[in-house]
């Protein structure tokens, strides 16, 4: 056999190498670690961004995320429904993570066995609570809420609107060919891309004072929300403004309800605010968490079982609300 055959035998013995561990890898991301069938974001320039309207998708552990024809995570499209409907803005929290089945979030969990009624889950990653309150008034496609429920956790204030660069969300279907590795590269050269090392990274320098800072950005969010609540209320809408809690380790290794001065004055204002439509978290889950402590994943996401309890209080809110609404005539037929 002449050095050119052997050459070109080697080259393609190679090729077979290397597209072979490519077809494993691929496998193994796709089978063993979910990935492959990425959510799709849009950008706005309003809002920030927001999930890519009728995606059905199955993440990690074969939960099933389902986004309709509106961009909001449900399995029934907004404009074939014509119930009352019950629109939830959020954060992650909110929106459940990739984790948890579409019917496992407190959204689903909170809109059960409300005859004539449906809820809508408006939840986003990383949204901070001008996402939200620019998305309520100037996205017109989830049109007639008959309720408006605005979700979020104290460090939402913190984000202010947050744009479509902020993390590793993909505005883009992944590719045919090789999804799972494709999604996993993205993920990383977003995540810890040299431009985010050298250029984007804080040292925490901050010339001004940091915790008025803070109270600062509650202040204006909350004064945003309260135009956008008094907007919705003029249209005949019943608007909800729910605080969840945040949890920390303690030093005997318990989880219990974080309680600092940030979270205290968040609720305190926006109790003043809002007064009987703001419902506060904070006894809800401090009262379960000790019995069970598997409510939340990490610090402020919640499990499965989390979810259920916080959607069993928002059902029962919800439903006093609608009877009260329902009392004065607003929404008989």
């Amino acid at each position: 056999m002449n050095k050119t055959k052997i050459v070109v035998l080697r080259g393609l013995l190679v090729l077979v190498i290397l597209s072979g561990g490519l077809f494993l890898i691929e496998f193994i991301g796709k089978k063993g670690f979910d990935l492959g069938d990425s959510i799709v974001y849009e950008h706005s320039y309003t809002w920030g961004y927001s999930l890519r309207p009728n995606g059905s998708y199955k993440r990690f552990g074969g939960d099933k995320v389902t986004i309709n024809d509106v961009g909001l995570r449900s399995v029934q499209d907004w404009n074939k429904d014509s119930s009352n409907k019950i629109l939830f803005w959020g954060d992650s929290v909110t929106y459940g993570g990739s984790y948890i089945d579409d019917n496992s979030t407190f959204v689903a969990h909170a809109c059960k066995d409300i005859e004539g009624w449906s809820g809508y889950n408006g939840g986003v990653n990383a949204y901070g609570v001008l996402n939200m309150i620019l998305r309520s008034r100037y996205d017109m496609r989830p049109q007639g809420a008959k309720m408006t429920v605005f979700t979020f956790i104290t460090g939402d204030f913190d984000r202010g609107i947050q744009s479509s660069k902020i993390s590793d969300y993909r505005m883009r279907k992944p590719p045919q060919w090789f999804p799972a590795i494709w999604e996993a590269l993205t993920y990383i050269g977003q995540r810890y891309s040299l431009v985010k090392l050298f250029f984007e990274s804080n040292d925490g320098y901050q010339s001004f004072n940091k915790e008025k800072d803070r109270y600062n950005a509650i202040d204006f969010g909350l004064m945003n929300l309260e135009i956008e609540v008094k907007r919705l209320e003029s249209e005949g809408q019943i608007v909800l403004i729910v605080h969840s809690p945040n949890v920390e380790n303690s030093a005997d290794g318990v989880k219990r309800v974080r309680n600092s001065n940030f979270d205290l004055y968040c609720q305190k204002q926006a109790s003043k605010k809002f007064g009987d439509r703001f419902i506060s978290l904070f006894d809800t889950i401090e009262s379960a968490i000790v019995n069970q402590p598997n409510l939340y994943k990490d610090n402020c996401h919640y499990y499965e079982p989390g979810h259920l309890l916080v959607g069993q209080k928002l059902n029962e809110e919800i439903k006093k609300r609608i009877n009260l609404k329902d009392n004065f005539g607003k929404f008989a037929e």
